[in-house]
């Protein structure tokens, strides 16, 4: 009726005004409109969530709103947080109507020039309906997604952007705020309100770009390019055709099922993959994985969807186990080591965990080993209240022999005793002499102001290099890597000839050489102390077992004690291997006799000893420490 009453205007040449014309396809346009969505809407329950929506026989999605389809699919979805569904279905119905107002009210333009709407009444009701969406309610392409759709969605990192916010991809983002969109989304808004219009509308795709399908008389069809806002556009289907890039171009758009008409089944699926997009943008693998199971159904059951599933789904198991190894990791290089008797046991297991993971454990046995730490960790710190209300850490039995730093105050003759245990691994073995000669300075006659200073060194040492580190990386950014020299005569020479891996990367960003000797004097003291348990392992290798050491618990036992340092033995070893030194000629760092430093002041820095260091504090065994193998 409605393209008679158009006929009947041309023929007669304005004896019927444009104005009747408009009064048919009103009522043409209204008996669509309720044809079409309220009589099904009668007898059919629209769904309000993604729930009821999965839980719909495959045959019922065609009485669905294809709005609602995409919209519900936004549930849960990071920038879907606001999202009201019911008030983007009644922006929906608002809008359509206000494009079936404009509509009528210029159509009086294409009765007197159809030649400006290529005699097409489809091309002139579509270009209204742009006209309206883009000038008068501002649609617009999102500036940002469309300088990274420019650049290509070829990497992950740059497919993860660009699906960040699902109020880009989905319909409810065009319906409220700054009304942006993507391709992703504003095809289903020409769609949605075409459809409430009545009109043969459908949404079709190409290889990652949907557009919309005016569906003429005699298989006939209009393309439009929903994304267009500068003008209206139809390209052709080469157009669409030419975006499919594989080596059998028409055996990829036939397993596509590329430039036809979507069903709203399939419509549902592609909504499910826009889904998936924004889930793997956030992280989220393991939701992912299980809507992979979901969307196969309602994609075409075809190779090439079935393989492309397949694949998405391993690549999405591979990030699921990535983010959780990440995640160990993490936990483990942040697990508090406490101060204390504990620190060097717990210390050597978050190290033993991180060379679990690097050695390609199964991550269920890793998360096991994790938890048992923690599990072990949270016994050792379990506070308990003391009667003065004072916080007490619960520590385990203590029976094993320590060594003991002793200072002696020359003024008040006092002598102040602390375990080894106790203090930082870097003074342990030695406490160098510019942290003796502070503690002198400063009197710190009590254990509790000797440990506290001692720490506090420790932990600010940890602090400068964290800092020095990024401080090296601008240095290397605007001068290059600059070698430093440094006497041979400061440092100990095993290290003449190349510094240790591990040493180097400690001294990564420090440029200070006085303050790299006394990190290479701290370092050298930790591999005096890791090489005394290597002796004391290689003499327990020769002696026979005695079942138990006097005055220790069974856990104690020899036998355990030759598991530890065998164990302990064998990092050290694996680590040497993996980790040998640093050739001179690739080190920032070089050492080099004194007198070759020419037109340097000398690099031996004052109140640091020149090496070979004094042996190690004489052995006593008045501090008990806790149980090897325990906390």
């Amino acid at each position: 009726m409605c393209l008679r009453a158009v006929k009947l205007v041309l023929v007669l040449g304005g004896a019927i005004t444009a104005a009747f014309a408009a009064v048919a396809l009103d009522g043409v346009a209204d008996s669509c409109v309720a044809t079409t969505n309220i009589s099904a809407q009668s007898t059919f329950k629209q769904p309000s969530t993604l729930a009821e929506l999965l839980a719909l026989p495959a045959a019922d999605l065609d009485k669905v709103d294809i709005g609602l389809i995409n919209i519900l699919c936004a549930e849960g979805l990071p920038g879907s947080e606001n999202l009201n569904v019911q008030r983007s279905l009644d922006a929906l119905d608002t809008w359509a109507q206000l494009v079936k107002t404009e509509t009528l009210r210029h159509f009086y333009r294409f009765a007197d020039h159809p030649e400006l709407f290529c005699h097409s009444q489809a091309y002139y009701e579509m270009q209204m309906m742009g006209d309206v969406l883009v000038n008068d309610l501002r649609m617009r392409y999102n500036p940002t997604r469309a300088e990274q759709s420019k650049k290509g969605l070829d990497s992950p990192e740059a497919e993860a952007a660009f699906f960040t916010d699902s109020k880009d991809i989905f319909l409810f983002g065009l319906l409220d705020g700054d009304r942006y969109g993507t391709c992703a989304s504003m095809p289903f808004l020409y769609v949605a309100i075409a459809r409430r219009l009545g009109y043969p509308v459908n949404l079709a795709a190409t290889q990652e770009h949907f557009y919309v399908r005016f569906e003429v008389t005699n298989g006939e069809h209009l393309n439009v390019e929903a994304t267009a806002v500068s003008r209206f556009k139809t390209p052709p289907d080469e157009y669409y055709r030419d975006m499919v890039r594989a080596p059998d171009r028409d055996a990829e758009i036939a397993g596509g099922g590329w430039l036809r008409p979507l069903s709203n089944k399939e419509i549902f699926g592609h909504s499910l993959l826009s889904r998936l997009a924004c889930l793997r943008s956030a992280g989220r693998s393991e939701e992912e994985l299980k809507t992979w199971d979901i969307v196969a159904k309602y994609l075409p059951d075809t190779l090439r969807w079935r393989e492309s599933i397949k694949e998405r789904k391993r690549e999405a198991a591979n990030n699921r186990d990535t983010a959780r190894w990440t995640a160990l990791w993490r936990e483990i290089e942040r697990a508090p080591v406490p101060h204390g008797a504990g620190f060097v046991y717990f210390h050597d297991q978050k190290i033993r965990l991180h060379l679990l993971m690097m050695g390609g454990a199964d991550l269920a046995v890793v998360q096991k080993a994790v938890d048992d730490f923690n599990a072990q960790l949270g016994k050792y710190l379990k506070p308990t209240i003391e009667n003065d209300g004072a916080i007490a850490l619960s520590l385990p039995d203590q029976s094993q022999p320590s060594y003991e730093a002793h200072f002696r105050f020359p003024d008040s003759g006092k002598e102040i005793i602390v375990p080894e245990d106790l203090m930082p691994p870097t003074t342990q073995g030695g406490v160098p002499a510019p942290l003796r000669e502070a503690i002198f300075g400063q009197k710190l006659e009590s254990e509790d102001a000797i440990l506290n200073f001692l720490w506090d060194r420790y932990e600010a040492t940890n602090l400068r290099q964290q800092r020095t580190e990024q401080a090296r990386m601008n240095a290397l950014v605007e001068n290059g890597p600059q070698p430093i020299l440094i006497a041979q005569e400061s440092v100990p020479q095993e290290y003449w000839n190349g510094l240790p891996q591990q040493l180097e990367l400690r001294l990564q960003g420090e440029t200070d050489p006085q303050q790299i000797v006394a990190d290479i004097a701290e370092f050298h003291s930790e591999q005096e102390v890791q090489k005394r348990d290597r002796e004391r392992m290689a003499s327990l290798r020769t002696a026979p077992l005695t079942g138990q050491m006097a005055g220790s618990s069974p856990a104690t036992s020899d036998y355990l004690e030759r598991q530890r340092l065998m164990q302990e033995n064998a990092k050290a070893e694996a680590y040497q291997m993996l980790h040998p030194k640093v050739p001179p000629s690739q080190s920032r760092i070089r050492i080099v006799p004194a007198l070759t430093i020419q037109g340097k002041p000398s690099l031996i820095a004052p109140g640091v000893p020149s090496f070979p260091i004094p042996p190690p504090l004489q052995q006593v065994s008045q501090t008990p420490i806790p149980e090897k193998g325990n906390p």
